[in-house]
C-alpha cells in the first residue's frame, strides 16, 4: 500500500476511525489502521492519526516503540512530537499516583527527553509560542509530574514556563494542582485548583479536586459547597472543617506497607515493600475513617480519619456480590486514639477461636488477618484486578488485632483472657500490648516470649 493516502481515503479512515472510537471498540479502530502502517513515520496526517489512536489506547503494548518510529520521521515537527507525548503520557497516566516507579527509561522520562529535545531545536520565537513551545513545556511538567516526586522541582519549573508562556491554559493549572495534590501541598493545590476553575468553568474534575484541596487546607464551607455544586446531599461536619455526605457504602484503601519484624506474620519478606489494603467508611467521596487494622507496619492504622483520591486503583466483589472500590490514599487527617494490639493465637479448634473472638467484652473487636496477592490486568478500555489467596505458615496460625475505643475498659479484657475457657492446647493466645499499655512490664515480657514460642512451635512443625 501507498505510503500516502488520498484526501478521500484519508477522510473515510477518520470517519470510520471516529465511529470506532464514539462505540468504544479500541480493537476495531486498530483493524482499520494497521494496514496504513508503512505510512507511519512518512506521511504527516497518518502519523498524527496513529499517535492519536495510542493516546487514546495507551495499553497497547508496543505503543513506547510506535511512538519513537513516528517521531523519528518527523523530529523537525513540534505537533508530531506533542502528539507522540501525549501518547506517552497517557501510557504512564496508566500508573497509579500512589505507585512509586520502577523505571527510569518509562513512558514519562522518554516524554521528557522527546520535549527538552524538541525545545531545543526550536527558535526562541517558536519556544514562547502558546501553540508550540506553550504545548512543549507542558509535555515537559506533566512528564516529569508523572516520573515520580524526585522531579518535583523540574516539573514545578516547567509548569511555571508553560504557564508564563500561555497563562489561560487552564488544563496546566489543573495538573499542577495534580502535582501538588500528591505531594500534599494542600495551599498550592488549593490555589492552582481555583485558577483551574476560572479558566475551565465548573467542570467535574476541576470540581472534585478543588473540594479535595478545600478539605486538606480545613475550608470545609468551600469544600461542601463545591460538593453540592456535584449534586451531592452534603453537611458540614461538627468542627465545620470537613464535609460530610450521608449513606457512602464502605470502600476500600490502599497504603504501601513493610514487615512489622514478626518472623510469622506475612508471606513477604519483612524488608518487602506492598501495599495493605484497609477498609474505610466513607464520610464523603474522599474522606472517611479507616475501618480495619494494618497488619504490617503503614503510616495509617484503624480509626484514623484519612484523605484519598476518589479515583479508584482497583475494585473487587465483597461477600454479597457488590463491587467495592480501592483508593488511593492521599494524608492522614487525625490520628485515631483508638486501642490497637496486636496478637498471635495457635488454634487447635476452629470453633474455640471462633467462640473466643465472639465472647470478648463489649467495645473489644478481633481482626484476624488474612493475605492476598493481588495485581490488576489491563483490557482495552478498562482495568479488572485479579486476587490470589496466600496461604499461611500454618492453617493453625492466627496473627491481627484487637481493637476498642480510647475509653474501653482494658482491665476487662485482661480478666477475659486471664478467665477463658479454652485450654492452651485449644487456643495458644499470646497479646503483650494489652500489658504494656496496663503497664504491666513482667506480664508483658511474658507474652512476648509466649509469643515467639507461638512462632517457634509454627517454624518447627512447618519445617
Amino acid at each position: 500500500m501507498s505510503a500516502t493516502l488520498s484526501q478521500d481515503a484519508l477522510t473515510a479512515l477518520k470517519d470510520a476511525l471516529r465511529q470506532a472510537i464514539e462505540k468504544g471498540d479500541g480493537d476495531a479502530a486498530w483493524d482499520l489502521l494497521v494496514p496504513h502502517e508503512a505510512a507511519l513515520g512518512r506521511d504527516l496526517e497518518v502519523t498524527r492519526i496513529w499517535l492519536d489512536l495510542l493516546r487514546l489506547t495507551p495499553q497497547k503494548p508496543t505503543l513506547e516503540a510506535e511512538v519513537e518510529l513516528a517521531t523519528a520521521g518527523f523530529a523537525d515537527r513540534p505537533e508530531v512530537i506533542i502528539a507522540g507525548n501525549a501518547a506517552l503520557l497517557a501510557r504512564a497516566a496508566r500508573r497509579a499516583p500512589d505507585e512509586p516507579p520502577l523505571r527510569d527509561d518509562g513512558p514519562a522520562h522518554k516524554a521528557a527527553k522527546a520535549a527538552e529535545a524538541c525545545l531545543a531545536r526550536l527558535s526562541e520565537a517558536e519556544r514562547n509560542d502558546p501553540r508550540i513551545g506553550g504545548y512543549l513545556y507542558g509535555n515537559l511538567a506533566n512528564a516529569l509530574r508523572l516520573a515520580g516526586p524526585k522531579y518535583d522541582k523540574e516539573s514545578h519549573a516547567a509548569f511555571y514556563k508553560a504557564l508564563e508562556i500561555a497563562p489561560d491554559r487552564g488544563d496546566l493549572w489543573h495538573d499542577l494542582g495534580l502535582l501538588h495534590k500528591w505531594r500534599g501541598r494542600w495551599e498550592n493545590a488549593y490555589a492552582a485548583f481555583l485558577k483551574a476553575r476560572a479558566r475551565l468553568g465548573e467542570t467535574r474534575p476541576v470540581l472534585f479536586n478543588l473540594a479535595i484541596a478545600a478539605t486538606g487546607i480545613g475550608d470545609g464551607d468551600v469544600a461542601a459547597g463545591t460538593l453540592k455544586q456535584l449534586g451531592m446531599p452534603v453537611e458540614l461536619g461538627p468542627d465545620g472543617k470537613l464535609p460530610f455526605v450521608p449513606g457512602l457504602p464502605p470502600a476500600q484503601v490502599r497504603v504501601l506497607s513493610r514487615g512489622a519484624g514478626y518472623v510469622t506474620a506475612s508471606a513477604f519478606p519483612n524488608e518487602a515493600t506492598a501495599f495493605e489494603v484497609l477498609w474505610v467508611q466513607p464520610l464523603s467521596p474522599f474522606h472517611g475513617v479507616v475501618a480495619s487494622p494494618c497488619f504490617r507496619d503503614a503510616p495509617i492504622d484503624y480509626g484514623d480519619v484519612i484523605m484519598f483520591d476518589p479515583a479508584p486503583v482497583s475494585q473487587s466483589r465483597d461477600a454479597d456480590g457488590n463491587l467495592v472500590p480501592c483508593f488511593p490514599i492521599l494524608e492522614v487527617l487525625r490520628r485515631g486514639d483508638e486501642h490497637r494490639m496486636r496478637f498471635i493465637a495457635y488454634v487447635e479448634r476452629e470453633d474455640a477461636f471462633e467462640a473466643f473472638s465472639r465472647g470478648l467484652p463489649e467495645g473489644f473487636t478481633l481482626f484476624r488477618q488474612s493475605e492476598r496477592i493481588e495485581s490488576a490486568r489491563p483490557s482495552i478500555f478498562t482495568g479488572e484486578k485479579l486476587e490470589k489467596p496466600v496461604a499461611p505458615l500454618s492453617p493453625k496460625l492466627a496473627h491481627g488485632k484487637i481493637v476498642a475505643p480510647a475509653n474501653a475498659d482494658l482491665t476487662a479484657l485482661e480478666a477475659y483472657l486471664e478467665a477463658s475457657p479454652f485450654a492452651k492446647k485449644e487456643l495458644a493466645f499470646a497479646i503483650p500490648a494489652l500489658y504494656e499499655k496496663l503497664g504491666k512490664t513482667k506480664r508483658a515480657g511474658q507474652e512476648h516470649q509466649a509469643y515467639r514460642g507461638i512462632e517457634r512451635k509454627v517454624e518447627r512443625r512447618a519445617g
